[in-house]
């Protein structure tokens, strides 16, 4: 059981992902289903939305529950 004092941070989920875990990842941070986010992720593609683009960005932004983000690895590699 995770402390309630300790800050929320937002990463992408590692064990409860379809694509890149960005939707549980929010979910988690917003206190909700997973399920419920990734319905409202699927809506917001489907209608033209900002859907994709908002998934994309979680993507590239959002580090992983055990490491750097895609862009921060990808620095980091691109700078080794």
């Amino acid at each position: 059981m995770s402390d309630p004092s300790a800050p929320r941070t937002l990463r992408r989920s590692r064990d409860d992902r379809v694509l890149a875990g960005v939707c549980a990842g929010v979910a988690r941070y917003v206190g909700i289903d997973v399920t419920v986010v990734r319905i409202l992720a699927v809506v917001a593609v489907v209608l033209g939305g900002p859907g994709l683009l908002l998934y994309a960005a979680g993507w590239l932004l959002m580090p992983k529950e055990d490491g750097p983000s895609v862009v921060a690895d990808w620095q980091h590699n691109r700078a080794a």
